[in-house]
């Protein structure tokens, strides 16, 4: 924690926004409470971040970061298999930050075209690379040929949906779950070259 102003960087507001999110909810989190834990005032985070909005969208970022980070952590043996670790990554993400993940679902990915300004480089890099290893897939013969975003945006959707249901609804089993729903919509796009195999 910070003990006067010029100690404060943004990295540092912004860690320690997050960590107030994780203990309190994205409802606790307010420029005069993170003030009050860094010992400084309100108006002087705002010489590091213009506003609140600033603030909700650094703290959406390092939520993508983690996610990202579990995303390249998969090694998986195909496209298709990524795509399976990926799933499961995804929702243990938004069972193990649970606030955070909420935040971050504020802010939507350039490949979703809305009229809405919220797009978010962090949400873009993480969906762009699903894109990516759905394209992989296709070209493997994994997936019949189609627009990998209509595969990227249906696995999405379902696997959100998981997501969402198994945060409401602790006591689910969420990687057998979410391996059961991707397994099968994986199994509805087999192309001429090896199917999903189930887990």
């Amino acid at each position: 924690m910070a003990e006067g102003r010029e100690a404060l960087t943004p990295e540092g507001i912004v860690a320690e926004a997050v960590s107030l999110i994780r203990e309190r909810g994205l409802d606790g989190l307010s420029m005069r409470t993170l003030a009050g834990r860094m010992g400084v005032t309100a108006p002087a985070l705002y010489t590091h971040l213009s506003n609140r909005g600033e603030l909700m969208s650094a703290c959406a970022q390092h939520g993508y970061d983690l996610l990202g980070e579990r995303f390249a952590a998969i090694t998986g043996d195909s496209a298709v298999d990524t795509a399976r670790a990926a799933s499961v990554e995804y929702v243990r993400f938004a069972v193990d930050e649970p606030e955070l993940f909420r935040l971050m679902l504020e802010f939507r990915p350039d490949a979703i075209d809305l009229e809405v300004p919220n797009e978010h480089r962090g949400a873009s890099a993480v969906f762009d690379r699903m894109i990516a290893n759905l394209a992989r897939a296709i070209d493997d013969g994994a997936l019949v040929p189609a627009d990998p975003l209509d595969y990227g945006l249906a696995l999405w959707a379902a696997v959100h949906g998981v997501a969402t249901v198994v945060t409401m609804a602790p006591g689910l089993d969420a990687e057998a779950l979410v391996a059961r729903v991707v397994d099968s919509m994986l199994a509805g796009w087999g192309g001429d070259g090896d199917r999903p195999r189930s887990v």
